[in-house]
Protein backbone atom coordinates (compact mmCIF):
# COMPACT_ATOMS: atom_id res chain seq x y z
CA UNK A 1 0.00 0.00 0.00
CA UNK A 2 2.54 2.67 0.81
CA UNK A 3 4.58 1.71 -2.05
CA UNK A 4 1.95 2.99 -4.33
CA UNK A 5 1.55 5.84 -2.44
CA UNK A 6 4.76 6.83 -2.83
CA UNK A 7 5.10 5.46 -6.56
CA UNK A 8 1.82 7.80 -7.45
CA UNK A 9 3.37 10.60 -5.43
CA UNK A 10 6.54 10.38 -7.44
CA UNK A 11 4.91 10.17 -10.62
CA UNK A 12 2.82 13.41 -9.37
CA UNK A 13 6.12 15.12 -8.64
CA UNK A 14 7.76 14.28 -11.90
CA UNK A 15 4.55 15.57 -13.92
CA UNK A 16 4.32 18.66 -12.46
CA UNK A 17 7.73 19.56 -12.99
CA UNK A 18 9.47 18.89 -9.52
CA UNK A 19 11.74 16.53 -10.26
CA UNK A 20 12.78 17.90 -13.29
CA UNK A 21 16.26 17.59 -14.19
CA UNK A 22 17.11 19.40 -17.25
CA UNK A 23 19.34 22.08 -17.40
CA UNK A 24 17.74 25.29 -16.67
CA UNK A 25 18.91 28.16 -19.02
CA UNK A 26 18.25 31.99 -18.79
CA UNK A 27 18.01 33.94 -22.26
CA UNK A 28 20.30 35.58 -23.14
CA UNK A 29 21.51 39.22 -21.88
CA UNK A 30 20.83 41.43 -24.76
CA UNK A 31 17.00 39.74 -24.38
CA UNK A 32 16.60 39.43 -20.67
CA UNK A 33 15.38 42.44 -19.62
CA UNK A 34 12.80 42.72 -22.24
CA UNK A 35 11.29 39.54 -21.78
CA UNK A 36 11.04 39.82 -17.96
CA UNK A 37 9.63 43.18 -18.05
CA UNK A 38 6.78 42.21 -20.94
CA UNK A 39 6.39 38.88 -18.98
CA UNK A 40 5.11 40.94 -15.97
CA UNK A 41 2.57 42.95 -18.06
CA UNK A 42 1.07 40.15 -19.46
CA UNK A 43 0.65 38.79 -15.84
CA UNK A 44 -1.11 41.52 -14.70
CA UNK A 45 -2.77 42.38 -17.65
CA UNK A 46 -4.76 38.95 -17.75
CA UNK A 47 -4.91 38.46 -13.91
CA UNK A 48 -2.63 36.18 -13.41
CA UNK A 49 -1.11 34.76 -10.03
CA UNK A 50 2.34 35.35 -9.63
CA UNK A 51 2.96 32.20 -8.89
CA UNK A 52 2.79 31.26 -12.65
CA UNK A 53 6.04 32.42 -13.03
CA UNK A 54 6.92 29.65 -10.40
CA UNK A 55 5.04 26.81 -12.71
CA UNK A 56 7.31 28.04 -15.93
CA UNK A 57 10.33 27.95 -13.60
CA UNK A 58 9.87 23.96 -12.63
CA UNK A 59 9.43 23.13 -16.58
CA UNK A 60 5.42 22.79 -16.42
CA UNK A 61 2.51 24.58 -17.62
CA UNK A 62 -1.38 25.31 -17.10
CA UNK A 63 -4.04 24.37 -19.42
CA UNK A 64 -6.64 27.23 -18.32
CA UNK A 65 -7.40 30.03 -20.57
CA UNK A 66 -5.98 32.87 -18.65
CA UNK A 67 -2.46 30.59 -18.40
CA UNK A 68 -3.50 30.52 -22.36
CA UNK A 69 -3.97 34.12 -22.89
CA UNK A 70 -0.70 34.61 -21.02
CA UNK A 71 1.59 32.62 -22.99
CA UNK A 72 0.17 34.75 -25.83
CA UNK A 73 0.71 38.06 -24.54
CA UNK A 74 4.50 36.91 -23.10
CA UNK A 75 5.19 35.88 -26.89
CA UNK A 76 3.51 38.38 -28.91
CA UNK A 77 4.39 41.22 -26.84
CA UNK A 78 7.79 40.54 -27.10
CA UNK A 79 8.30 40.16 -30.51
CA UNK A 80 8.88 36.06 -30.45
CA UNK A 81 4.97 35.35 -32.10
CA UNK A 82 3.10 36.80 -35.11
CA UNK A 83 -0.49 38.12 -34.54
CA UNK A 84 -1.44 34.25 -35.65
CA UNK A 85 0.25 33.18 -32.42
CA UNK A 86 3.04 31.26 -34.55
CA UNK A 87 6.38 31.83 -32.77
CA UNK A 88 9.37 33.46 -35.13
CA UNK A 89 11.54 30.43 -35.13
CA UNK A 90 14.94 32.00 -35.53
CA UNK A 91 13.93 34.97 -33.42
CA UNK A 92 13.23 32.19 -30.24
CA UNK A 93 15.92 30.21 -30.85
CA UNK A 94 18.58 33.47 -30.86
CA UNK A 95 16.95 34.20 -27.52
CA UNK A 96 18.81 31.41 -26.02
CA UNK A 97 22.28 30.79 -25.61
CA UNK A 98 24.13 28.29 -28.71
CA UNK A 99 24.50 25.76 -26.42
CA UNK A 100 21.02 25.25 -24.89
CA UNK A 101 20.42 22.73 -28.25
CA UNK A 102 16.84 24.24 -28.93
CA UNK A 103 16.57 24.31 -32.73
CA UNK A 104 15.46 21.17 -33.63
CA UNK A 105 12.37 21.00 -30.85
CA UNK A 106 11.86 24.73 -31.75
CA UNK A 107 11.02 23.83 -35.54
CA UNK A 108 8.98 20.81 -34.53
CA UNK A 109 7.30 22.62 -32.05
CA UNK A 110 6.43 25.74 -34.21
CA UNK A 111 4.44 23.69 -37.00
CA UNK A 112 1.46 23.21 -34.37
CA UNK A 113 -1.50 25.05 -35.16
CA UNK A 114 -3.99 25.42 -32.27
CA UNK A 115 -7.35 26.91 -32.58
CA UNK A 116 -6.78 30.21 -32.44
CA UNK A 117 -3.74 32.77 -31.94
CA UNK A 118 -3.41 32.29 -28.38
CA UNK A 119 -4.02 28.15 -28.70
CA UNK A 120 -1.34 28.32 -31.45
CA UNK A 121 1.12 29.83 -29.29
CA UNK A 122 0.17 27.94 -26.18
CA UNK A 123 0.50 24.34 -28.30
CA UNK A 124 4.07 25.78 -29.01
CA UNK A 125 4.54 26.35 -25.61
CA UNK A 126 3.50 23.03 -24.07
CA UNK A 127 5.26 21.02 -26.72
CA UNK A 128 8.64 23.14 -26.09
CA UNK A 129 8.01 22.47 -22.22
CA UNK A 130 7.65 18.98 -22.90
CA UNK A 131 10.04 17.90 -25.40
CA UNK A 132 13.21 20.62 -25.28
CA UNK A 133 16.47 19.44 -23.57
CA UNK A 134 16.73 22.48 -20.83
CA UNK A 135 13.92 24.43 -19.25
CA UNK A 136 13.07 28.23 -18.58
CA UNK A 137 15.31 30.20 -15.71
CA UNK A 138 13.25 32.80 -15.52
CA UNK A 139 15.06 35.73 -13.50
Amino acid sequence: MYFKILVLCGILAIKNGICDERRAVSFVPEVADHITKTIKYCMVKHDNDPKIIELVRQGSYGVDEPFKKFIHCAYYKSGYANEDGHVLVNKVIKAFPKDANIEEVTKKCSTIKGEDAEDTTYQFFKCFELNAPIRLALE
